[in-house]
């Protein structure tokens, strides 16, 4: 185990958790800033595996097809917007994605003393929970945004941040 010479559990599980935190939140920094052009870019790994960019697209189809079920037609625009038509748009940038919140999750698993199929396992259900959330969180202020004919809602990152900490 990482961490075995400290014998205090509650040190170790600390000491883990902030090395997998660090690990986890600044490697999906690094990426981002190597797979997007301007300064260091590597074209290979963003034509090819750019895994942020996938993510990306994949929550604003699935808030897509969440407005477009809750009655609001809508459109992926791009890469970074979900368009209600006749409305206002969200844009998607990189803090949005949540990655802060799954390297907290990610690092809490890893740091915890439990079975690897245990790991595995809800490291599945942390991370399609905090994806529905978000999912939930873009389609929904995307509504809201339109219905109140407003479109600086700033708010939301600290709800939703607050929302699946509770969770977590």
């Amino acid at each position: 185990m990482l961490f075995s010479f400290i014998k205090h559990p509650v040190l170790r599980f600390v000491g883990t958790f902030m090395l997998f935190f660090v690990l986890f939140y600044y490697s999906s920094i690094f990426y981002e800033s190597i797979t997007s052009p301007g300064g260091y870019y590597i074209s290979f790994l963003d034509h090819y595996f750019n895994f942020i960019d996938w993510y990306r697209i994949s929550l604003l189809e699935s808030a897509h097809y969440l407005t477009n079920i809750m009655g609001y037609q809508s459109v992926v625009k791009g890469h970074y917007h979900l368009h209600i038509i006749h409305g206002y748009s969200v844009q998607l940038v990189y803090s949005c994605l949540g990655f802060g919140l799954i390297s907290v999750w990610f690092a809490f698993l890893m740091a915890y003393p439990s079975g690897f199929n245990k790991k595995i396992t809800w490291s599945i259900i942390g991370f399609s929970l905090i994806s529905l959330l978000n999912i939930i969180r873009i389609a929904v202020l995307a509504i809201v945004a339109t219905n109140i004919k407003r479109s600086d809602i700033e708010i939301h990152h600290t709800i939703y941040n607050v929302i699946v900490y509770i969770f977590i």
